[in-house]
């Protein structure tokens, strides 16, 4: 992982560094035009973030015994992509920041 988080709780990558009030000035930073806001992450490190972490959860949804799991059906096929940033505020805009939280190791 290259944002220097500490690896927690078996997770397939670290916890990110920031907390989840810092991601949300971030969102509202984007969502008025702004390239950042001052002591959040960049966008680019919450990209590098997510981007490391969709995958290493996609080698290990890789790695799985899909045979045993699905039997004749055989193996899904496992997919991941990145919003690009014009994507994500223009739907952060109209939906309003999401629910979910991030945690800090600080």
């Amino acid at each position: 992982m290259s944002n220097g988080a500490e690896p927690s709780r078996g997770l397939p990558v670290p916890l990110p560094p920031w907390s989840g009030s810092q991601l949300r000035r971030l969102g509202r930073a984007l969502r008025e035009g702004e390239a950042s806001a001052e002591g959040c992450p960049s966008y680019p490190d919450v990209m590098l973030h997510y981007n490391d972490l969709a995958t290493a959860v996609n080698d290990e949804l890789r790695a799985l015994d899909w045979d045993s799991l699905l039997g004749p059906a055989g193996r899904p096929q496992i997919t991941s992509r990145a919003k690009t940033l014009t994507t994500l505020t223009s739907w952060s805009a109209t939906r309003g920041p999401p629910s979910g939280t991030c945690r800090s190791e600080a």
